[in-house]
C-alpha cells in the first residue's frame, strides 16, 4: 500500500517509519516464527523475498510512501 503521508501515532512508545533495508533480518524472523506464521498469510522463505518492501531514497519517490 502507498501513501502520501506516513500515519501518525500519539503514544510515546510508537514510532512510526518505513521499513529500511537493516530491519528485514529481524522482519524475516518474526514472520518465520511458529507462532506468528501459524496466524498470517506471510509464507516467506528467505529475507531477499522481503528486501523490495524496503524503503531507499533512491528508488521511491516521496508521495510512494
Amino acid at each position: 500500500m502507498h501513501f502520501r503521508e506516513l500515519p501518525r501515532s500519539d503514544h510515546s512508545l510508537i514510532e512510526l517509519r518505513p521499513i529500511v533495508a537493516a530491519d528485514i533480518a529481524l522482519w524475516f524472523s518474526y514472520l518465520t516464527d511458529r507462532a506468528v506464521f501459524e496466524h498470517t498469510s506471510w509464507n516467506v522463505q528467505s529475507p531477499e523475498e522481503l528486501a523490495h518492501f524496503a524503503w531507499s531514497a533512491s528508488t521511491r519517490e516521496p508521495e510512494s510512501l
